[in-house]
């Protein structure tokens, strides 16, 4: 993440809101939490050209069974696509459309801080490819990731 955001405003009291989100659960709200913070964009240039996810399949992000996952959209201009899928775990490695995914839920954030959790342990997840939209010009979707899961000190 660049050093310039690192103090955004928005930024700070949405990861303060994500750690509200799980202060009262059994094992996050009595010790230290490890919080990982990503941006990500998905952006095209021009018509035709697809950005892709990476894994670009169902997949869990691993690390501890306590591990909480949310995402909020920062922005989307010019795009399509972009779906999200919630599936069982067992569905990690498939993609969505595999007839033998099983799935939870679909949903496109469209809106700025629209956004979603999921506890990783429980389920896998995917966002479909960004293509550009209908308005001349690049396209792209940014949104950032927020992972929360009890501190383990390291030896």
């Amino acid at each position: 993440m660049p050093e310039e955001l690192r103090g955004n405003a928005l930024l700070l009291r949405l990861l303060r809101w994500d750690i509200e989100q799980v202060l009262s659960l059994k094992n996050l709200g009595r010790r230290p939490l490890w919080a990982g913070v990503h941006l990500i964009r998905l952006g095209v240039d021009r018509p035709g050209q697809d950005a892709v996810s990476s894994p670009n399949c169902l997949h869990q992000d691993g690390g501890s069974a306590s591990t909480f996952t949310f995402a909020h959209l920062i922005s989307r201009t010019n795009v399509t696509g972009g779906q999200n899928v919630i599936a069982t775990p067992g569905s990690a490695g498939l993609q969505p459309e595999d007839p033998w995914a099983d799935i939870h839920a679909g949903f496109t954030l469209t809106h700025p801080l629209d956004g979603y959790a999921v506890h990783d342990h429980r389920v896998s997840h995917y966002v479909g490819p960004v293509r550009a939209g209908s308005e001349p010009g690049p396209g792209e979707r940014s949104i950032l990731i927020v992972g929360l899961a009890p501190y383990v000190p390291q030896l």
